[in-house]
């Protein structure tokens, strides 16, 4: 029992250090970009989303519709959208939703697009797409890695608002830059340049199309519309101007274009729990509670004693079995007989007095009688009368029976 109080006592020991261990490691981040909502790492749109809900003064919300859906969704006054993300199409449904994003501006809606594939946005507004880093650089982990910051963007537009301004961020969050196709026909539409990349005028970061009563915007820094461009001092800024372009409307962010993996994350039960710290640690206690529930109760316990009861003294109830047989068969003689036996049997025992020896049963009845005070020639007369019923085969009746088995007990008795 002592070993099993020890060996318990050591693992709960082991479990608090490793508990409180986890508790201080520093966490680890992944540099996956989601924009989830859900998400609180990094790359993720949990803190994003909250800033802009309280800050916006016209409101904030998030939906999953795409833009073919916001168009038809209209509420009768303008209003802003934003698409952010990363590496995927926007336009997937082609012409569709490339319809419905210039038929939303021309009521007066703006729309911001950030994202790093323009595809069919930019054929269609006469712009390229260039990645202005060279190398082999990984977007991810930008903390870890040697690279520097450095002025990979300048705000150059709405200068009646804000001033001209340089941007010291990772090369990482600013890969990419649109340059005017000067040649093609399709620039037609009026455009304004809101920010360019490495304070070069052919590479532009953010750019206004007016078109109708609103206006499109192409942003290739998509990064930065996360959980850490609203932390970081010089991304925040940047982004501030950015939002402020959509500010003077109701802004709806549409998770429509993310991929399916991204729009599902943290949405299992048991990521929904670690997600909030409540029921986070309530989870821990209930498997705390199970480890120790099953750690006192796995070792062997006795089994519980059965209560044994006395055996009952059957002898009565044989003898009145026995007795009965006897009355059925109205055998008395072999029942007198029975009683002699025994009764000789215990003089023996007593007063070494055999009366199994019918030649001696002279002496032995002189005997008997010496010692039991009773008259000799009673004793003699119930001698002889029990030996004519062990010699002759005569029956008795219970009436003889019942006196010679009183005057054997009166002879016993008178020996106590």
């Amino acid at each position: 029992m002592r070993f099993s109080r020890i060996y318990v006592l050591c693992i709960l020991v082991f479990l608090a250090l490793v508990f409180v261990m986890e508790l201080r490691m520093p966490r680890r981040f992944n540099w996956k970009p989601t924009f989830s909502t859900e998400s609180t790492q990094p790359f993720g749109c949990q803190l994003f989303d909250s800033v802009l809900a309280a800050s916006l003064p016209n409101g904030y919300e998030v939906n999953s519709k795409t833009l073919y859906q916001l168009s038809l969704d209209s509420t009768g006054s303008p209003r802003s959208v934003l698409a952010v993300d990363y590496d995927y199409e926007v336009t997937v449904d082609g012409e569709t939703d490339m319809e419905a994003m210039f038929k939303m501006a021309e009521r007066g809606d703006k729309v911001m697009i950030a994202t790093n594939n323009h595809e069919k946005t930019l054929d269609t507004l006469g712009v390229f797409l260039l990645n202005i880093v060279s190398g082999n650089v990984k977007p991810f982990g930008i903390l870890d890695m040697e690279y520097k910051r450095d002025t990979m963007l300048t705000w150059t537009g709405d200068t009646a608002r804000f001033n001209h301004r340089d941007y010291m961020i990772y090369p990482q969050l600013s890969r990419y830059c649109f340059c005017l196709d000067t040649d093609s026909d399709a620039v037609k539409h009026e455009h304004n340049v809101l920010a360019i990349s490495r304070k070069s005028e052919n590479w532009c970061s953010a750019i206004e199309f007016p078109i109708g009563k609103g206006a499109i915007y192409l942003v290739p820094v998509p990064l930065l519309f996360t959980n850490y461009g609203v932390i970081d001092d010089e991304c925040r800024h940047f982004l501030m101007r950015l939002l402020t372009q959509l500010a003077d409307r109701p802004l709806v962010r549409t998770t429509a274009y993310l991929p399916r993996s991204e729009k599902s994350e943290d949405s299992s039960p048991l990521r929904y729990f670690l997600a909030h710290p409540p029921l986070r640690w309530a989870l821990y206690l209930t498997m705390l509670t199970i480890i120790v529930f099953m750690a006192f109760t796995a070792r062997r316990r006795q089994r519980a004693i059965p209560v044994v009861k006395e055996p009952e003294n059957k002898l009565m109830e044989f003898v009145g079995l026995i007795a009965s047989l006897y009355e059925q068969r109205r055998d008395y003689r072999d029942l007198v007989l029975k009683k002699f036996t025994y009764f000789a049997e215990e003089l023996r025992r007593e007063l070494h007095i055999d009366l199994s020896n019918p030649a001696d049963d002279a002496n032995s009845v002189s005997r008997l009688a010496e010692a039991t005070k009773i008259d000799a020639h009673e004793l003699e007369a119930l001698v002889a009368n029990l030996r004519h019923l062990q010699q002759d085969e005569v029956q008795i009746t219970k009436k003889t029976m019942t006196n010679y088995i009183k005057q054997m007990n009166h002879i016993k008795n008178q020996l106590q």
